[in-house]
């Protein structure tokens, strides 16, 4: 994290999250999870976009390009 979060608990930017279809019943609870979990160091779950992709291989391609975007 850098010192922006550090001060505020709470990210300069949005967050994303890649998610593939494959599995998504264990994904989704995961999905569920680190929701919750940020929520509970201050992070508004507001803040994070999330995006399925078809399988795990779509998925560093998918950040890739969300990375390029500047999203």
């Amino acid at each position: 994290m850098g010192s922006i979060e550090q001060q505020t608990g709470t990210p300069a930017g949005r967050i994303a999250f890649v998610q593939s279809e494959w599995h998504a019943d264990l994904v989704d609870r995961c999905r569920d999870a680190f929701l919750a979990e940020i929520g509970g160091h201050g992070i508004d779950p507001g803040a994070v976009d999330l995006f399925r992709v078809p399988g795990a291989f779509e998925i560093p391609l998918h950040a890739q390009r969300l990375a390029a975007s500047g999203r």
